[in-house]
């Protein structure tokens, strides 16, 4: 089970804020500092993606499972985040500030809106 409108949220968010972060940075810096913040906010979509995918596997699941599942994943995901982050900055050489601000800022935001997704499916599961 795919909760749709995190999905739906997640777009929306990328779209309001990644086009307004990009604009505003497309008028104050380069486009190394606009490709850093494509790319940070990239991956922070990714790993949503991928943890909202996650949580509908698990959902059906017994409570001990779904919060193995859940959050050994998260803990997977900040792994592969981290090892991607260090990658990027070392070998692709992007604009380190832009990188991790954006990854940071919209990660914190995805974390945010996936609890309340995750909440929103257990409270219609209880309904």
């Amino acid at each position: 089970m795919v909760d749709r409108t995190f999905l739906w949220h997640v777009g929306l968010t990328i779209v309001i804020a990644g086009a307004g972060g990009a604009l505003l940075l497309s008028s104050l810096a380069g486009e190394e500092v606009l490709l850093a913040f494509g790319v940070g906010a990239g991956l922070s979509v990714l790993n949503a993606v991928v943890g909202t995918f996650s949580a509908g596997y698990a959902f059906d699941k017994s409570q001990t499972r779904f919060m193995k599942i859940v959050l050994g994943g998260m803990m997977v995901r900040m792994g592969v985040l981290l090892a991607l982050l260090f990658v990027l900055i070392k070998f692709a050489e992007l604009h380190v500030l832009s990188l991790t601000m954006s990854l940071f800022g919209f990660y914190l935001i995805f974390l945010v809106m996936e609890i309340f997704s995750i909440q929103r499916l257990v409270e219609g599961r209880s309904a």
